[in-house]
């Protein structure tokens, strides 16, 4: 097993997730295999300098679906290429992680030999080698792509890390960020996320703890630590940082717009950062930086801080009807107790112990 093809086409914390993975395969098989990744162009940043990574293949299937629709024959043009390059890379295995049966039948009529992934819901009808599944639930996702790997016959090895390796220009895009506010090496960044959750689409405000609650827990470190708050979001969520910031006496940055790689290494400066659960959350773990992550409707036990460790802390709302989202299904309740019963004070003393 020496030419390997992983497929991830899902988003920036699902591709994080997979990372372990790709060490586990990279480090346990010898001589170490030539490791291919598709992706989406969105995730693309995450895995460009994996040094385990020797090649990335860029697949949306957002840009599949609307070229089926404008254009048919265009569509199949680009997917038998697609089949093609596998077919040339020659590749001896596939995991697929994608859930569903698309990718493992490409994968079949490119006579990739071993085919590896879940079978959740009847889909690995085109695996030759399949782990049932009815959902996460009871570990962390890391843990149950990890397990994957033991149907290859590599054993992993305990305490993987989710890996997002920084070019210079995430760097220098970071430096020009600080230079801009006049941030120096002796401020205190305490990082802010109000937003994320972008995977649940228009329902990512489920996952979102209120902006005011942001905003006070924020000032507070203002307050006690003296901390400069850095606010950050993509561009759609510019309109929220601002809202936040507004809500904040004192010097605070919001950044916005930057690119992932600019975002993971202006993250990296700060000391701790408060956030939602979502992508951004294992950005910042990545980066090794110290988080208080807010989860409402999802279990921190299978979507937290991966490793979960003492420099993470997670706070939650004790609402019997949490965790609700169960097998990729969610209650869209009106009250969202489990959000709403979260204190920034609560929040806010998480913050402090880890400063210390």
């Amino acid at each position: 097993m020496q030419n390997i093809l992983i497929i991830n086409p899902f988003g920036i914390g699902d591709v994080l997730f997979t990372t372990p993975l790709v060490r586990a395969l990279k480090e346990g098989i010898k001589p170490a295999p030539r490791i291919t990744f598709v992706c989406n162009a969105r995730t693309y940043p995450i895995i460009a300098a994996n040094p385990c990574i020797d090649r990335v293949i860029v697949f949306d299937r957002g840009d599949y679906r609307m070229l089926w629709r404008a254009d048919k024959a265009a569509c199949v043009k680009n997917l038998l290429a697609f089949v093609a390059d596998i077919i040339k890379s020659g590749f001896d295995c596939v995991f697929d992680i994608s859930l569903s049966r698309q990718f493992s039948f490409l994968s079949a009529i490119a006579r990739v030999p071993v085919r590896i992934g879940f079978d959740y819901k009847g889909r690995g009808t085109f695996l030759t080698h399949r782990m049932v599944l009815e959902g996460f639930s009871g570990k962390p996702i890391p843990d149950y792509y990890l397990s994957l790997s033991r149907l290859a016959g590599v054993e992993p090895a305990a305490g993987g890390l989710l890996e997002f390796p920084l070019t210079q220009g995430s760097a220098r895009e970071a430096d020009a960020l600080w230079a801009s506010h006049g941030i120096t090496g002796n401020d205190l960044l305490v990082g802010i996320v109000p937003g994320g959750g972008d995977s649940w689409g228009s329902d990512a405000g489920l996952k979102r703890w209120a902006p005011e609650k942001f905003a006070e827990a924020a000032g507070r470190l203002v307050a006690e630590r003296r901390a400069i708050p850095v606010i950050f979001g993509s561009n759609g969520e510019a309109e929220l940082c601002d809202s936040v910031q507004q809500m904040i006496a004192g010097k605070s940055v919001v950044a916005t717009g930057l690119s992932l790689g600019g975002f993971a290494a202006a993250m990296k400066r700060c000391r701790v950062v408060i956030c939602n659960d979502g992508g951004p959350l294992h950005i910042a773990v990545s980066q090794g930086v110290k988080t208080v992550s807010i989860f409402g409707p999802v279990d921190p036990l299978v979507y937290g801080p991966y490793p979960g460790t003492d420099r993470h802390a997670v706070i939650t709302a004790a609402v019997p009807c949490r965790p609700c989202y169960r097998n990729f299904r969610y209650e869209k309740c009106g009250n969202r107790r489990c959000l709403g019963e979260i204190s920034p004070d609560a929040v806010c003393d998480a913050a402090i112990r880890l400063l210390h």
